[in-house]
Protein backbone atom coordinates (compact mmCIF):
# COMPACT_ATOMS: atom_id res chain seq x y z
CA UNK A 1 0.00 0.00 0.00
CA UNK A 2 1.23 3.47 -0.91
CA UNK A 3 2.02 5.96 1.59
CA UNK A 4 0.55 9.42 1.64
CA UNK A 5 4.11 10.98 1.07
CA UNK A 6 5.07 8.56 -2.47
CA UNK A 7 1.18 9.37 -3.33
CA UNK A 8 1.77 13.28 -3.03
CA UNK A 9 5.18 12.50 -5.26
CA UNK A 10 3.60 10.36 -7.92
CA UNK A 11 0.67 12.61 -8.37
CA UNK A 12 0.49 13.64 -11.93
CA UNK A 13 3.17 11.41 -13.10
CA UNK A 14 3.37 8.60 -15.18
CA UNK A 15 4.66 5.93 -13.03
CA UNK A 16 5.71 2.59 -14.29
CA UNK A 17 2.48 0.96 -13.09
CA UNK A 18 0.33 2.91 -15.50
CA UNK A 19 2.22 2.48 -18.60
CA UNK A 20 1.46 -1.25 -19.54
CA UNK A 21 -1.94 0.13 -21.61
CA UNK A 22 -0.02 2.25 -23.56
CA UNK A 23 2.26 -0.72 -25.24
CA UNK A 24 -0.77 -2.95 -25.13
CA UNK A 25 -2.84 -1.00 -26.39
CA UNK A 26 -6.02 -1.60 -24.23
CA UNK A 27 -8.08 1.89 -25.28
CA UNK A 28 -10.45 1.77 -22.28
CA UNK A 29 -7.49 1.83 -19.71
CA UNK A 30 -5.26 4.76 -21.67
CA UNK A 31 -8.87 6.92 -21.57
CA UNK A 32 -9.34 5.87 -17.94
CA UNK A 33 -5.44 7.00 -17.22
CA UNK A 34 -6.10 10.26 -19.21
CA UNK A 35 -9.13 11.02 -17.10
CA UNK A 36 -7.36 10.50 -14.18
CA UNK A 37 -4.45 12.78 -15.09
CA UNK A 38 -6.55 15.81 -16.29
CA UNK A 39 -9.07 15.51 -13.43
CA UNK A 40 -12.04 14.25 -15.28
CA UNK A 41 -14.70 13.88 -12.91
CA UNK A 42 -16.04 10.25 -14.87
CA UNK A 43 -12.26 8.78 -13.81
CA UNK A 44 -12.97 5.38 -11.96
CA UNK A 45 -9.84 4.13 -9.90
CA UNK A 46 -9.35 0.40 -9.86
CA UNK A 47 -10.31 -0.57 -7.23
CA UNK A 48 -7.95 -3.57 -6.25
CA UNK A 49 -8.57 -4.12 -2.83
CA UNK A 50 -10.46 -7.33 -3.48
CA UNK A 51 -7.58 -8.36 -5.73
CA UNK A 52 -5.97 -11.35 -3.81
CA UNK A 53 -2.97 -11.77 -6.12
CA UNK A 54 -2.34 -7.88 -5.82
CA UNK A 55 -2.97 -7.74 -1.48
CA UNK A 56 -0.95 -10.89 -1.30
CA UNK A 57 2.18 -9.20 -2.91
CA UNK A 58 1.12 -6.27 -1.12
CA UNK A 59 1.80 -8.65 2.17
CA UNK A 60 4.69 -10.53 1.00
CA UNK A 61 6.96 -7.89 -0.73
CA UNK A 62 8.93 -7.63 2.45
CA UNK A 63 9.50 -11.05 2.61
CA UNK A 64 9.83 -11.45 -1.30
CA UNK A 65 12.87 -8.72 -1.05
CA UNK A 66 14.24 -10.50 2.78
CA UNK A 67 14.74 -13.56 0.24
CA UNK A 68 15.92 -11.74 -2.41
CA UNK A 69 18.83 -10.84 -0.14
CA UNK A 70 19.23 -14.02 1.19
CA UNK A 71 19.55 -16.00 -2.02
CA UNK A 72 21.84 -13.22 -3.33
CA UNK A 73 24.02 -12.08 -0.70
CA UNK A 74 23.39 -8.50 -2.37
CA UNK A 75 21.83 -5.71 0.07
CA UNK A 76 18.30 -4.67 -1.63
CA UNK A 77 17.97 -0.56 -1.22
CA UNK A 78 16.06 2.42 -2.14
CA UNK A 79 12.84 0.39 -0.99
CA UNK A 80 9.92 2.27 -1.46
CA UNK A 81 11.85 5.20 -3.29
CA UNK A 82 9.83 7.70 -5.84
CA UNK A 83 11.92 8.12 -8.74
CA UNK A 84 11.69 11.16 -11.07
CA UNK A 85 13.81 11.26 -14.73
CA UNK A 86 16.12 14.28 -14.48
CA UNK A 87 14.73 15.23 -18.11
CA UNK A 88 11.21 13.75 -18.64
CA UNK A 89 10.02 15.18 -15.25
CA UNK A 90 6.51 13.59 -16.19
CA UNK A 91 8.02 10.33 -16.36
CA UNK A 92 8.33 8.26 -12.54
CA UNK A 93 8.44 4.95 -11.16
CA UNK A 94 8.40 3.74 -7.24
CA UNK A 95 11.18 1.16 -6.83
CA UNK A 96 10.12 -2.06 -4.47
CA UNK A 97 14.22 -2.04 -4.27
CA UNK A 98 17.59 -1.71 -6.29
CA UNK A 99 20.56 -3.86 -6.27
CA UNK A 100 23.41 -1.25 -5.76
CA UNK A 101 26.17 -4.16 -6.47
CA UNK A 102 24.77 -5.35 -10.03
CA UNK A 103 22.88 -1.60 -10.85
CA UNK A 104 19.51 -3.32 -11.09
CA UNK A 105 16.01 -2.50 -10.45
CA UNK A 106 14.17 -5.40 -7.89
CA UNK A 107 10.35 -5.75 -9.07
CA UNK A 108 8.31 -7.99 -6.95
CA UNK A 109 5.88 -9.81 -8.50
CA UNK A 110 3.22 -12.75 -6.65
CA UNK A 111 0.64 -15.00 -8.99
CA UNK A 112 -1.18 -17.74 -9.10
CA UNK A 113 1.57 -20.03 -10.34
CA UNK A 114 -0.79 -21.50 -13.32
CA UNK A 115 0.05 -19.16 -16.21
CA UNK A 116 4.07 -20.11 -17.94
CA UNK A 117 6.49 -18.03 -16.59
CA UNK A 118 6.74 -16.10 -20.22
CA UNK A 119 3.93 -14.96 -20.18
CA UNK A 120 3.73 -13.36 -16.53
CA UNK A 121 7.07 -11.63 -18.34
CA UNK A 122 5.97 -10.57 -21.16
CA UNK A 123 3.02 -8.84 -18.90
CA UNK A 124 5.35 -6.99 -16.82
CA UNK A 125 7.69 -5.76 -19.49
CA UNK A 126 6.01 -2.55 -19.59
CA UNK A 127 6.54 -1.58 -16.04
CA UNK A 128 10.20 -2.72 -15.99
CA UNK A 129 11.13 -1.23 -19.12
CA UNK A 130 9.90 2.00 -17.46
CA UNK A 131 11.61 1.20 -14.39
CA UNK A 132 14.96 1.31 -16.16
CA UNK A 133 14.25 4.17 -18.00
CA UNK A 134 13.67 6.64 -15.57
CA UNK A 135 16.41 5.34 -13.19
CA UNK A 136 18.71 4.81 -16.40
CA UNK A 137 19.95 1.68 -15.56
CA UNK A 138 20.06 -0.96 -17.88
CA UNK A 139 19.17 -4.21 -15.81
CA UNK A 140 15.86 -5.24 -13.57
CA UNK A 141 15.21 -8.52 -11.92
CA UNK A 142 11.88 -9.68 -11.41
CA UNK A 143 11.49 -11.51 -8.21
CA UNK A 144 8.44 -13.63 -8.67
CA UNK A 145 6.86 -15.76 -6.25
CA UNK A 146 4.31 -18.41 -7.91
CA UNK A 147 1.79 -19.98 -5.77
CA UNK A 148 3.27 -20.62 -2.32
CA UNK A 149 6.68 -21.46 -4.12
CA UNK A 150 9.63 -19.74 -3.11
CA UNK A 151 10.19 -16.75 -5.10
CA UNK A 152 12.46 -17.53 -8.46
CA UNK A 153 14.66 -14.59 -10.31
CA UNK A 154 14.46 -13.69 -13.64
CA UNK A 155 16.83 -10.47 -15.14
CA UNK A 156 15.60 -8.74 -17.88
CA UNK A 157 17.45 -6.74 -19.83
CA UNK A 158 17.04 -2.86 -21.06
CA UNK A 159 15.51 -3.19 -24.90
CA UNK A 160 16.63 -0.05 -26.64
CA UNK A 161 13.82 -0.01 -29.28
CA UNK A 162 11.21 -1.13 -27.33
CA UNK A 163 11.75 1.67 -24.66
CA UNK A 164 11.96 4.37 -27.63
CA UNK A 165 8.52 3.41 -28.70
CA UNK A 166 7.67 3.54 -25.10
CA UNK A 167 9.03 6.81 -24.71
CA UNK A 168 7.14 7.91 -27.95
CA UNK A 169 3.94 6.97 -26.67
CA UNK A 170 4.56 8.00 -23.16
CA UNK A 171 5.21 11.82 -24.46
CA UNK A 172 2.00 12.17 -27.04
CA UNK A 173 0.18 10.28 -24.31
CA UNK A 174 1.08 13.29 -21.84
CA UNK A 175 0.52 15.98 -24.85
CA UNK A 176 -3.25 14.53 -24.96
CA UNK A 177 -2.98 15.12 -21.17
CA UNK A 178 -1.56 18.89 -21.45
CA UNK A 179 -4.14 19.95 -23.95
CA UNK A 180 -7.12 17.91 -22.82
CA UNK A 181 -6.80 16.13 -26.22
CA UNK A 182 -8.24 12.50 -25.43
CA UNK A 183 -5.81 10.09 -26.67
CA UNK A 184 -5.64 8.22 -29.82
CA UNK A 185 -6.20 4.35 -30.24
CA UNK A 186 -2.90 2.39 -29.98
CA UNK A 187 -1.78 -0.82 -31.76
CA UNK A 188 -0.76 -3.21 -29.14
CA UNK A 189 3.55 -3.98 -29.30
CA UNK A 190 5.32 -6.97 -28.29
CA UNK A 191 7.33 -7.23 -25.32
CA UNK A 192 10.96 -7.67 -26.13
CA UNK A 193 12.02 -11.08 -27.69
CA UNK A 194 13.88 -13.25 -24.57
CA UNK A 195 16.32 -15.60 -24.74
CA UNK A 196 15.64 -19.28 -24.39
CA UNK A 197 16.82 -20.53 -20.98
CA UNK A 198 20.49 -21.61 -21.55
CA UNK A 199 23.88 -22.17 -19.35
CA UNK A 200 25.51 -19.53 -21.88
CA UNK A 201 23.98 -17.48 -25.07
CA UNK A 202 25.63 -14.13 -27.17
CA UNK A 203 23.07 -11.81 -29.43
CA UNK A 204 25.75 -11.18 -31.31
CA UNK A 205 26.56 -13.60 -34.63
CA UNK A 206 30.38 -15.10 -33.99
CA UNK A 207 32.58 -14.33 -36.65
CA UNK A 208 36.42 -14.40 -36.89
CA UNK A 209 37.78 -13.43 -33.78
CA UNK A 210 34.15 -14.38 -31.79
CA UNK A 211 34.44 -18.59 -32.22
CA UNK A 212 30.98 -20.63 -32.16
CA UNK A 213 30.33 -21.80 -28.56
CA UNK A 214 28.65 -24.90 -28.68
CA UNK A 215 25.55 -25.13 -27.02
CA UNK A 216 24.95 -21.60 -27.04
CA UNK A 217 22.32 -19.38 -28.43
CA UNK A 218 22.47 -16.55 -30.58
CA UNK A 219 19.73 -14.01 -32.36
CA UNK A 220 18.70 -15.26 -35.71
CA UNK A 221 17.77 -11.95 -37.66
CA UNK A 222 17.26 -13.63 -40.75
CA UNK A 223 14.20 -16.12 -39.35
CA UNK A 224 13.48 -13.98 -36.38
CA UNK A 225 14.32 -16.33 -33.55
CA UNK A 226 16.68 -17.62 -31.01
CA UNK A 227 19.03 -20.77 -32.52
CA UNK A 228 21.52 -22.47 -31.56
CA UNK A 229 24.75 -21.58 -32.33
CA UNK A 230 25.71 -25.20 -33.60
CA UNK A 231 22.13 -25.18 -35.56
Amino acid sequence: MLSAEQLKARDGKLTASRVACLMQGDAEKILNLWRELTGDPSFVPDDLSGVWPVRLGEATEDLNLHWYERRTGRTATRRGEVVVHPVHTYAACTLDGFDAVIGAVIECKCVGGFEARDKVIDRYQPQVQWQMAVTQTTKAVLSIIEGGKEPVLEEIGYDAAYCKELWTRAAAFMLCVQTLRPPVALAPVVAPVRPPKSTTWRRATPGPRMPRCEGAWTWNHRHSRWARCDD
